[in-house]
């Protein structure tokens, strides 16, 4: 299954949404991260820590500022009275769905070959969570994958 169709049956779990959000908000967890190693998992596959830091590169480059940016526009708008503030924000939230997919599948195009060679390490979901110092980061990473395998079964 390719990345994005993977990403939007993942994320319309409102579960899987609740955490990543909550790991986003709470700890600065790259979502599109988290949604990237869970699509590896799910489809057996295990990258080694080099690969994680150039998928993290990547994903933190440019077009992660300008969803930054939107977001922050977003949530400002929240308090906002404007009679089409809801309009608005709505067409934000759409902006950044446009930049993580296309985060998503440049990442799914460049990086999907760079998988674990024999003799390294594999880097997954709870080494990134740990990096974060991410409280039960175990349980998190368990319902995450177990979400994830549920989606391509």
């Amino acid at each position: 299954m390719k990345i994005w169709p993977f990403c939007e049956r993942f994320y319309s779990r409102k579960p899987v949404e609740a955490l990543c959000l909550q790991l986003q908000n709470e700890y600065d967890i790259n979502v599109g991260l988290v949604i990237w190693l869970c699509w590896h998992v799910a489809h057996g596959r295990f990258l080694n820590e080099a690969a994680f830091i150039v998928a993290k590169r990547e994903s933190l480059g440019g077009d992660h500022d300008t969803i930054t940016q939107l977001r922050g526009l977003r949530k400002t708008l929240k308090s906002s009275q404007l009679v089409d503030g809801s309009t608005i924000k709505s067409h934000i939230l759409a902006a950044e769905i446009l930049l993580e997919k296309a985060i998503l599948e440049r990442l799914e195009s460049e990086i999907e070959l760079q998988e674990l060679i024999p003799d390294s390490a594999a880097f997954g979901l709870l080494d990134y969570l740990h990096q974060y110092q991410v409280p039960e980061a175990d349980r998190s990473t368990q319902f995450l994958y177990a979400n994830a395998l549920a989606c391509i079964a």
